[in-house]
């Protein structure tokens, strides 16, 4: 009988893979995705993390490719979250357009999944390996071995990459905070708040880390001189933000107001809020920074929303005046 070869052999190509080390744990976890599609024939595997913002897709792989860019496709956050509620044990549904619990569920709508295996990864799980596929599908005992063996091998790398991510987090405040230190170019004379070289750092700090999790930034430029009471009435509106909210002086009498991690009616809850805190309709420009697509040169930028802002404020009568992004 002559010997089955390694390429035609599932288990040893999984065995193998796992007996492999690296010292890039995103490479590892990216080859492992696509390892798992190739043993399963999976149309598409995903690894979806816990973070601070809720579910986030680190990385999945489809037989076109293995990805891993900036931008990535939600994940399936009802049947990852269900998959994670369940731990240890994984969730498994065969037929979702059949299922009475997930037939009518955004996942299978939206995302164009008809059968999910979630194996959670780590205790407590830290996230879910997913095998997601576009038509109804019996998941064999073999495609439950390959996803448990991916997810025992990611839990480390997994903790790993979130300790990483939490230094680097750390070394970006750290870094802006003694930038403040050193450059008192960051602070403008008169008004006390941050310059725009303050807002620059800023951005550098934040705007990938929006990109990756999805979030929208609120954008609103001021100009003092038609604002009711000047440069004091936005001094009033300032002591009731948010503390990751952002005050910047930009100059030539341009305030611009900066808010993470929001969107248009929770913008429009705020500026309704701020006119109650002042007393006046404020008159500006808004508008919402997407940092997937607000781009300069590739990369994330909150130039093109303030552009936006200024036309707004150009337009803008007696109260805020919106332009969505295009």
């Amino acid at each position: 009988m002559e010997a089955s070869s390694p390429s035609s052999d599932p288990l040893r190509l999984l065995l193998s893979f796992l007996a492999h080390e690296t010292e890039r744990p995103s490479e590892r976890i990216q080859e492992g995705l696509s390892l798992v599609v190739a043993l399963t024939g999976i149309d598409r595997t995903m690894l979806a993390t816990r973070s601070s913002f809720g579910l986030e897709t680190l990385a999945w792989a489809t037989h076109e490719g293995l990805f891993q860019p900036d931008w990535s496709p939600a994940p399936a956050t009802g049947l990852c979250q269900a998959a994670l509620e369940g731990a240890p044990l994984p969730l498994e549904v065969e037929d979702i357009p059949a299922s009475d619990l997930w037939g009518a569920h955004p996942d299978s709508r939206e995302l164009g999944i008809e059968a999910y295996l979630g194996i959670p990864v780590g205790n407590p799980p830290l996230g879910v390996i997913s095998l997601q596929s576009a038509s109804p599908r019996r998941f064999s005992d073999e495609d439950r071995l390959v996803a448990q063996a991916m997810a025992a091998l990611f839990a480390p790398l997994l903790e790993l990459e979130q300790l990483r991510e939490e230094l680097h987090r750390k070394d970006e405040v750290l870094a802006l905070h003694s930038a403040i230190a050193d450059d008192h170019a960051l602070e403008h004379p008169q008004s006390q708040l941050p310059t725009r070289r303050y807002l620059e750092i800023w951005a550098r700090a934040n705007l990938s880390r929006a990109r990756r999790s999805r979030e929208k930034i609120g954008v609103v430029l001021f100009d003092t001189r038609r604002t009711p009471g000047g440069f004091s009435g936005l001094e009033t509106m300032a002591t009731h933000l948010r503390g990751e909210d952002l005050l910047v002086d930009l100059g030539g009498h341009q305030v611009l107001l900066v808010v993470p991690a929001t969107n248009h009616g929770l913008m429009g809850g705020l500026l309704r809020r701020m006119q109650s805190i002042t007393g006046h309709t404020l008159p500006c420009g808004a508008t919402l920074c997407d940092p997937s697509t607000d781009l300069e040169g590739g990369q994330p930028s909150l130039s093109p929303a303030i552009a936006r802002a200024l036309l707004a404020l150009s337009e803008a009568g007696d109260t805020p005046h919106w332009i969505q992004a295009d």
